[in-house]
């Protein structure tokens, strides 16, 4: 049994208790118009949650759009089917220091999932490509992820990005973006500094680099996915540090710039 396999397992068993406490975020003020501001129904159910020591974050059917928010550790995050979490389209009605949609830092034991879509609606900020701009999905310093059924697309830059992050499935996903140019840097995957990583059966098709790897990881397998559009399997270009055990197998690439590459300067 490998690390990541143990990992998911002792998670999966966590999971048959915190699931048994939902947290609904109508119950703290969401309203899923597509017009109302639910940052603070965000921010109130995670905190409940968190109190609570874990549980399921129930997003139910519905528009809920948002600015940033955090999520929490022990935490099933599970998105029912035409639910929907939709960023502000206009930049400057962001938080300027805004660096992700959905953010966390130095968690355990979190699940992504469901049936919903999460919509960076990135298009204005693609306009202006030197501009800094926000990633749908950050975890950073965390442990025990799991990502899988959900649909993330249109991120104003990177839709999923673990930094220093250890035991990590992602599988069953899509990701969605038009291709380059027209949404530059909308990379799918971006694990840094990684260690225990499994991404299998996704579909990604995108405005840059499908999946790429980036400074620092080791032990990753990419497996049976779809990379579609894009410019598929990459390592780098942001490798300071050695990455080690990178296997890319049984990968299908459709209108992809490139197969696999290496994009690393020497030395």
């Amino acid at each position: 049994m490998t690390t990541l396999q143990a990992g998911t397992i002792a998670f999966l068993l966590n999971l048959c208790f915190v699931s048994c406490q939902i947290f609904n975020i109508e119950e703290y003020g969401a309203v899923g118009d597509g017009i109302t501001d639910n940052t603070l129904a965000f921010f109130k159910t995670m905190t409940a949650c968190s109190e609570a020591g874990g549980g399921q974050v129930f997003i139910p059917s519905g528009t809920f759009l948002t600015n940033p928010f955090e999520i929490v550790s022990d935490i099933v995050f599970f998105m029912d089917a035409g639910s929907s979490i939709i960023a502000y389209e206009e930049p400057n009605k962001w938080p300027s220091s805004s660096k992700c949609l959905i953010c966390g830092t130095q968690l355990n034991n979190v699940t992504l999932t469901g049936l919903g879509v999460i919509d960076g609606r990135g298009s204005s900020w693609w306009l202006n490509p030197s501009q800094e701009r926000p990633s749908i999905l950050v975890i950073e310093k965390s442990s025990n992820l799991i990502i899988n059924g959900i649909t993330l697309q249109n991120s104003p830059m990177y839709h999923i990005v673990p930094s220093k992050c250890v035991n990590i499935e992602i599988f069953n996903i899509k990701i969605l973006a038009p291709p380059s140019p027209m949404s530059h840097n909308t990379d799918g995957i971006d694990p840094e500094e990684c260690q225990n990583v499994h991404i299998h059966d996704c579909y990604i098709s995108n405005g840059d680099d499908n999946v790429a790897i980036k400074n620092g990881c080791k032990d990753i397998l990419i497996e049976n996915c779809i990379f579609d559009n894009g410019h598929g399997a990459s390592i780098g270009s942001i490798t300071e540090d050695t990455v080690s055990n990178i296997t890319f197998r049984g990968i299908t690439f459709n209108n992809t710039e490139n197969g696999a590459r290496v994009k690393s300067q020497p030395g």
